[in-house]
């Protein structure tokens, strides 16, 4: 089990939207692809759906 804290959304979203979301790259080293994500936040559904986009980033 691995505990991840961010503390900015944006920070999961689309690099070419949100400045200092975090490249491809950096995703994979914290969140693995086979691994399930639990997402626990704050706030409305739809502006997290609108940081985080319908699916995974590819």
């Amino acid at each position: 089990m691995r505990y991840v804290h961010i503390h900015d959304l944006t920070a999961l979203g689309d690099p070419h939207i949100w400045p200092h979301a975090l490249s491809d790259d950096d995703l994979t080293a914290l969140f693995t692809s086979i691994t399930f994500i639990l997402l626990v936040a704050t706030g409305y559904p739809a502006d997290i759906h609108a940081i985080l986009g319908p699916g995974p980033r590819r």
